[in-house]
């Protein structure tokens, strides 16, 4: 039992970084981290039914010895989980100054047309709450905590996409499979509107391309406080 259940903890830990190195989807926002424990979750029970089986293989002298060596392994995994846990959390939230003069705005995403079951289907972030938020394709909304420096990052590709022609995108012929609505405050100059955006859109204005693929990625970017419901 006991080689069963360590087995399980380290399928789940190592299928979790693997998918989320190899299997999560860019672009997938705050969508990322529910879709690679999705994946750990898959490990975790693969690595315990070949625990299982290895334990009927293994002589009493044998069980024992894996399962010691197994428990370490996961009591320095847990150990080393928690230290890097409480050490990211100093990292999570800025001090209210450090967003003093940042751009203020409202940005959202919207999937037009679903082309990924996995991708996040709208996402948005508002500068007033300093919040982000992405809605899961189950219905599921996931919040987090805007950071200084993506409020930063994200107002400065704002700014350049503020003197882009958008009307390229609105002359355009292709088929649009995302809905990019705005208003911000850049400096002295306000701005409001939405676009339908294209493929061909985006090929064809790369700044407007930068700033939509930040909206989407903010939480991943960045470590902040995710919560979903």
């Amino acid at each position: 039992m006991a080689l069963a259940l360590t087995g399980a903890l380290l399928g789940l830990v190592a299928g979790t970084a693997a998918a989320g190195w190899l299997l999560v989807p860019a672009g997938s926002g705050l969508a990322g981290p529910a879709i690679a424990l999705g994946w750990g979750l898959a490990a975790s029970a693969a690595s315990c039914v070949a625990a299982l089986i290895a334990a009927r293989q293994l002589g009493p002298r044998g069980l024992r010895r894996a399962s010691t060596v197994a428990t370490v392994v996961a009591v320095a995994t847990l150990v080393l989980l928690a230290v890097a846990y409480y050490r990211s959390q100093a990292v999570y939230t800025d001090d209210s100054s450090a967003y003093a003069g940042l751009p203020e705005f409202t940005v959202s995403v919207q999937q037009t047309v679903i082309t990924d079951p996995y991708l996040a289907t709208r996402a948005e972030i508002d500068t007033r709450r300093r919040e982000s938020a992405q809605t899961l394709p189950d219905g599921r909304v996931c919040s987090a905590n805007l950071r200084a420096a993506s409020q930063a990052t994200i107002g400065a590709l704002l700014g350049e996409v503020a003197a882009v022609d958008l009307g390229v995108c609105r002359r355009s012929a292709a088929a649009s499979d995302e809905r990019v609505v705005w208003q911000w405050r850049l400096d002295s100059a306000a701005s409001a509107g939405e676009v339908d955006v294209s493929p061909a859109c985006r090929r064809d204005l790369p700044r407007l391309a930068r700033a939509i693929a930040a909206v989407k990625n903010v939480g991943v970017k960045e470590q902040s406080v995710v919560a979903c419901k």
